[in-house]
Protein backbone atom coordinates (compact mmCIF):
# COMPACT_ATOMS: atom_id res chain seq x y z
CA UNK A 1 0.00 0.00 0.00
CA UNK A 2 1.38 3.38 -1.03
CA UNK A 3 0.89 6.17 1.48
CA UNK A 4 1.72 9.86 1.38
CA UNK A 5 3.49 11.42 4.31
CA UNK A 6 2.12 14.98 4.64
CA UNK A 7 4.98 15.84 6.99
CA UNK A 8 7.75 14.82 4.59
CA UNK A 9 10.62 17.29 4.34
CA UNK A 10 12.21 17.90 0.95
CA UNK A 11 15.90 18.80 0.74
CA UNK A 12 17.13 20.49 -2.44
CA UNK A 13 20.72 20.87 -3.54
CA UNK A 14 22.46 22.01 -6.71
CA UNK A 15 24.27 19.99 -9.34
CA UNK A 16 27.95 19.49 -8.50
CA UNK A 17 30.36 18.96 -11.39
CA UNK A 18 34.08 18.81 -12.03
CA UNK A 19 34.77 22.36 -13.18
CA UNK A 20 37.24 22.49 -16.10
CA UNK A 21 40.66 23.86 -15.27
CA UNK A 22 41.00 25.54 -18.69
CA UNK A 23 39.00 28.12 -20.62
CA UNK A 24 38.76 28.31 -24.39
CA UNK A 25 39.93 31.78 -25.42
CA UNK A 26 40.71 31.05 -29.09
CA UNK A 27 37.31 31.39 -30.75
CA UNK A 28 37.96 31.99 -34.43
CA UNK A 29 41.61 30.88 -34.19
CA UNK A 30 43.23 27.45 -34.29
CA UNK A 31 39.97 25.52 -34.28
CA UNK A 32 40.51 22.58 -36.67
CA UNK A 33 37.51 20.61 -35.33
CA UNK A 34 34.10 21.98 -36.30
CA UNK A 35 31.85 19.98 -33.97
CA UNK A 36 32.58 18.07 -30.78
CA UNK A 37 30.32 15.47 -29.16
CA UNK A 38 31.43 14.20 -25.76
CA UNK A 39 29.02 11.98 -23.87
CA UNK A 40 27.94 8.36 -23.71
CA UNK A 41 27.68 7.31 -27.35
CA UNK A 42 24.14 5.99 -27.69
CA UNK A 43 20.91 6.76 -29.51
CA UNK A 44 19.38 8.58 -26.53
CA UNK A 45 22.24 11.08 -26.50
CA UNK A 46 21.38 11.97 -30.09
CA UNK A 47 24.46 10.72 -31.90
CA UNK A 48 22.42 9.36 -34.82
CA UNK A 49 20.59 12.68 -35.19
CA UNK A 50 23.93 14.47 -35.20
CA UNK A 51 25.36 12.20 -37.89
CA UNK A 52 22.33 12.91 -40.07
CA UNK A 53 22.78 16.64 -39.48
CA UNK A 54 26.45 16.38 -40.47
CA UNK A 55 25.41 14.67 -43.72
CA UNK A 56 23.08 17.58 -44.52
CA UNK A 57 25.77 20.15 -43.73
CA UNK A 58 28.27 18.31 -45.93
CA UNK A 59 26.21 19.17 -49.01
CA UNK A 60 27.31 22.79 -48.66
CA UNK A 61 30.38 22.35 -46.45
CA UNK A 62 32.25 19.27 -47.76
CA UNK A 63 35.01 19.63 -45.15
CA UNK A 64 32.68 19.60 -42.11
CA UNK A 65 34.31 17.68 -39.24
CA UNK A 66 32.98 15.97 -36.13
CA UNK A 67 34.94 14.41 -33.26
CA UNK A 68 32.99 11.94 -31.13
CA UNK A 69 34.34 11.26 -27.65
CA UNK A 70 32.75 8.71 -25.37
CA UNK A 71 32.26 5.07 -24.54
CA UNK A 72 30.26 3.00 -27.01
CA UNK A 73 29.24 -0.61 -27.23
CA UNK A 74 31.31 -2.35 -29.94
CA UNK A 75 28.23 -3.57 -31.79
CA UNK A 76 26.62 -0.13 -31.71
CA UNK A 77 29.84 1.55 -32.83
CA UNK A 78 29.93 -0.82 -35.79
CA UNK A 79 26.36 0.20 -36.63
CA UNK A 80 27.34 3.86 -36.46
CA UNK A 81 30.23 3.28 -38.86
CA UNK A 82 27.79 1.62 -41.26
CA UNK A 83 25.49 4.65 -40.90
CA UNK A 84 28.41 6.98 -41.67
CA UNK A 85 29.16 4.97 -44.82
CA UNK A 86 25.50 5.15 -45.82
CA UNK A 87 25.43 8.92 -45.25
CA UNK A 88 28.79 9.31 -47.02
CA UNK A 89 30.39 11.07 -44.06
CA UNK A 90 32.92 8.41 -43.06
CA UNK A 91 35.80 10.82 -43.80
CA UNK A 92 34.16 13.63 -41.81
CA UNK A 93 33.65 11.79 -38.51
CA UNK A 94 36.34 10.73 -36.06
CA UNK A 95 35.23 8.26 -33.36
CA UNK A 96 37.88 9.02 -30.76
CA UNK A 97 36.52 6.60 -28.18
CA UNK A 98 36.61 6.81 -24.40
CA UNK A 99 39.19 9.14 -22.84
CA UNK A 100 39.94 8.33 -19.18
CA UNK A 101 41.23 11.80 -18.32
CA UNK A 102 39.00 14.86 -18.45
CA UNK A 103 42.05 16.94 -19.35
CA UNK A 104 42.25 15.02 -22.63
CA UNK A 105 38.63 15.86 -23.40
CA UNK A 106 39.27 19.53 -22.65
CA UNK A 107 42.24 19.44 -25.04
CA UNK A 108 39.82 18.46 -27.81
CA UNK A 109 37.40 21.17 -26.65
CA UNK A 110 40.07 23.84 -27.16
CA UNK A 111 40.36 22.73 -30.78
CA UNK A 112 36.62 22.70 -31.49
CA UNK A 113 34.27 25.43 -32.64
CA UNK A 114 31.10 23.94 -31.17
CA UNK A 115 29.79 21.34 -28.77
CA UNK A 116 26.70 19.63 -30.18
CA UNK A 117 24.58 17.46 -27.89
CA UNK A 118 21.12 16.63 -29.29
CA UNK A 119 20.24 14.48 -26.28
CA UNK A 120 16.67 13.15 -26.38
CA UNK A 121 16.03 13.58 -22.65
CA UNK A 122 18.12 15.04 -19.86
CA UNK A 123 17.85 17.27 -16.81
CA UNK A 124 20.82 19.49 -17.63
CA UNK A 125 23.65 17.46 -19.09
CA UNK A 126 27.09 17.65 -17.48
CA UNK A 127 28.46 17.91 -21.02
CA UNK A 128 26.60 21.18 -21.52
CA UNK A 129 27.66 22.63 -18.15
CA UNK A 130 31.31 21.72 -18.75
CA UNK A 131 31.14 23.32 -22.21
CA UNK A 132 29.74 26.50 -20.67
CA UNK A 133 32.69 26.64 -18.26
CA UNK A 134 35.06 25.97 -21.17
CA UNK A 135 33.54 28.80 -23.26
CA UNK A 136 32.70 26.22 -25.91
CA UNK A 137 29.42 27.27 -27.61
CA UNK A 138 26.64 24.67 -27.40
CA UNK A 139 23.86 23.50 -29.72
CA UNK A 140 21.35 21.18 -28.05
CA UNK A 141 17.78 19.92 -28.17
CA UNK A 142 15.29 21.84 -26.01
CA UNK A 143 14.47 18.94 -23.69
CA UNK A 144 14.25 18.42 -19.93
CA UNK A 145 15.78 21.26 -17.93
CA UNK A 146 18.03 22.53 -20.74
CA UNK A 147 15.68 25.40 -21.81
CA UNK A 148 16.06 26.82 -18.27
CA UNK A 149 19.56 27.88 -19.29
CA UNK A 150 17.96 30.44 -21.62
CA UNK A 151 15.50 31.78 -19.05
CA UNK A 152 17.20 35.18 -18.74
CA UNK A 153 19.10 35.29 -22.05
CA UNK A 154 20.32 32.89 -24.70
CA UNK A 155 23.30 30.89 -23.47
CA UNK A 156 22.70 27.72 -25.50
CA UNK A 157 21.41 27.49 -29.06
CA UNK A 158 18.28 25.31 -28.80
CA UNK A 159 16.56 23.14 -31.40
CA UNK A 160 13.27 21.25 -31.15
CA UNK A 161 13.84 17.57 -30.48
CA UNK A 162 14.05 15.57 -33.71
CA UNK A 163 14.24 18.60 -36.02
CA UNK A 164 17.41 17.53 -37.80
CA UNK A 165 17.01 20.11 -40.54
CA UNK A 166 17.07 22.93 -37.99
CA UNK A 167 19.88 21.22 -36.09
CA UNK A 168 21.98 21.33 -39.26
CA UNK A 169 21.00 24.97 -39.89
CA UNK A 170 21.90 26.12 -36.38
CA UNK A 171 25.25 24.36 -36.50
CA UNK A 172 26.00 25.89 -39.90
CA UNK A 173 24.98 29.36 -38.73
CA UNK A 174 27.31 29.29 -35.74
CA UNK A 175 30.18 27.77 -37.71
CA UNK A 176 29.89 30.67 -40.14
CA UNK A 177 29.54 33.35 -37.46
CA UNK A 178 32.55 33.71 -35.19
CA UNK A 179 31.12 36.73 -33.34
CA UNK A 180 27.87 34.89 -32.57
CA UNK A 181 29.92 32.04 -31.12
CA UNK A 182 31.83 34.50 -28.95
CA UNK A 183 28.65 36.13 -27.63
CA UNK A 184 27.04 32.77 -26.87
CA UNK A 185 30.18 31.48 -25.15
CA UNK A 186 30.59 34.56 -22.94
CA UNK A 187 26.96 34.54 -21.82
CA UNK A 188 27.12 30.81 -21.10
CA UNK A 189 30.35 31.20 -19.12
CA UNK A 190 28.84 34.00 -17.04
CA UNK A 191 25.77 31.91 -16.20
CA UNK A 192 27.88 28.86 -15.35
CA UNK A 193 29.97 30.91 -12.92
CA UNK A 194 26.85 32.20 -11.17
CA UNK A 195 24.77 29.04 -11.16
CA UNK A 196 27.09 26.05 -11.13
CA UNK A 197 30.38 27.21 -9.59
CA UNK A 198 29.21 26.38 -6.09
CA UNK A 199 30.59 22.92 -5.39
CA UNK A 200 31.59 23.74 -1.79
CA UNK A 201 28.15 25.15 -1.04
CA UNK A 202 26.49 22.13 -2.66
CA UNK A 203 28.60 19.76 -0.57
CA UNK A 204 27.65 21.62 2.60
CA UNK A 205 23.96 21.53 1.62
CA UNK A 206 24.11 17.75 1.13
CA UNK A 207 25.83 17.20 4.49
CA UNK A 208 23.29 19.45 6.19
CA UNK A 209 20.41 17.51 4.63
CA UNK A 210 21.84 14.15 5.73
CA UNK A 211 22.41 15.42 9.27
CA UNK A 212 18.82 16.65 9.46
CA UNK A 213 17.51 13.30 8.21
CA UNK A 214 19.65 11.43 10.80
CA UNK A 215 18.48 13.70 13.61
CA UNK A 216 14.84 13.12 12.60
CA UNK A 217 15.37 9.36 12.85
CA UNK A 218 16.63 9.55 16.45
Amino acid sequence: VVKINPNAVLHHHGYAIAIPSVVKENIGKNEPIDCLFFARVCKDKGIEDLLEAISKIKKTVPSISLAVIGKADKKYLSELNVLCDKLKIESNVNFVGFLPKQADIYEYALQAKLCVLPTHHDIISGTIIESMFLKLPVVAYAVGGIPELNKMEETVRLVDKGNIEDLAQQITFLLNNKEERKILAEKAYSLAQKRFNKNDLIENDILKAYNLVISDLK
